[in-house]
């Protein structure tokens, strides 16, 4: 589905994504374990309904998505203070590899002023204070993904 977020938000990808909520529901949007996944797919889901009301896309009164979706950059702090906290972690290389995909997935909607301004200054900031190789070397591969 994220795949799908990132390459394209045309009308038609955002009629298939609800349809694909309405069937299947709680099983999908309110997920447990993939809480911050689903938080982020919401987002940016809500986010593409704004960007995509003049083309033809029908609010929808109940969205699946509105329930749990935050604004763009409360997803970033978000998205940040998990990741700042998986650096510190010796064994949270996936979950790491995780946040920097969403961090990733979100810029790619975003434009890249917003982007500078919201996730590559904070990440700066992290990387000033990082005294593993791990981590700074995800905080420079994340920079290099986004500026792409």
């Amino acid at each position: 589905m994220s795949y799908t977020l990132s390459r394209s938000t045309s009308p038609l990808t955002l009629t298939l994504l609800h349809v694909v909520a309405y069937v299947c529901g709680e099983k999908l949007l309110n997920h447990g374990d993939y809480n911050l996944i689903v938080t982020v797919i919401k987002s940016l889901v809500i986010f593409c309904e704004s960007e995509n009301v003049s083309s033809g896309f029908p609010s929808c009164d109940k969205c699946p998505f509105s329930i749990g979706a935050v604004s763009m950059e409360e997803l970033a702090s978000i998205l940040l203070k998990t990741y700042k906290s998986l650096m510190v972690s010796d064994d949270a290389l996936s979950d790491l590899g995780d946040v920097m995909s969403l961090l990733e997935l979100l810029a790619t909607k975003t434009s890249w002023g917003w982007v500078s301004k919201n996730i590559v200054s904070e990440l700066l900031k992290m990387s000033e204070a990082c005294v593993k190789e791990t981590p700074l070397t995800s905080i420079f591969v994340l920079l290099g993904q986004m500026a792409r």
